[in-house]
């Protein structure tokens, strides 16, 4: 692909696989931001969708390579929706536990949008029950007597849903 991209150059920049992967993708799930940096300066759509609903941003997280990070940092790209089931990009990393992508939304205070529905992203990992990244968001300065949108604390949610592991991690940061 590389090859018949840069040297040929044979392959159309946003040429769409069978799967609707781009080569934009596939350069995103290897975690190669050089490369994909130069495929947008090349015109490449790095926004473009493929059968799963991922864009280059999402590519790279579901991948899990670390490559968002620094895509995010250098392009102002906008926290729209990536999957098929509505969530956008923090509610895709909160449900994966990539812990040092989360670390980053904590910095700006990003929030978590579930089919329309915005969460604070601890009260979203909380109502998910995952545990790793609720205590990753804690670590970072996550407050555990949030209001949610049902009007109680974080907190009091975990008591209230008998989610017993999750309720002692959000004591432990009162």
């Amino acid at each position: 692909m590389i090859f018949d991209l840069f040297i040929n150059r044979t392959i159309d920049i946003n040429h769409r696989y069978t799967n609707g992967d781009t080569p934009a993708h596939i350069v995103a799930y290897h975690g190669d931001v050089g490369l994909l940096f130069l495929l947008d300066n090349m015109g490449a759509d790095l926004r473009l969708k493929n059968e799963l609903s991922h864009d280059c941003i999402a590519a790279s997280i579901y991948r899990s390579n670390g490559c968002f990070s620094n895509l995010v940092g250098e392009r102002d790209y906008s926290m729209e929706t990536v999957d098929v089931k509505g969530k956008d990009i923090v509610a895709f990393v909160i449900d994966r536990n990539i812990h040092y992508e989360v670390k980053e939304f904590v910095e700006c205070e990003a929030t978590a949008i579930v089919n329309g529905v915005e969460y604070n992203m601890l009260e979203y990992a909380v109502k998910g029950n995952k545990l790793a990244s609720a205590y990753t968001l804690l670590e970072s300065g996550a407050d555990p007597n949030t209001i949610t949108i049902e009007g109680i604390t974080i907190l009091q949610f975990a008591e209230d849903n008998n989610l017993n592991k999750m309720y002692s991690l959000l004591k432990e940061y009162i």
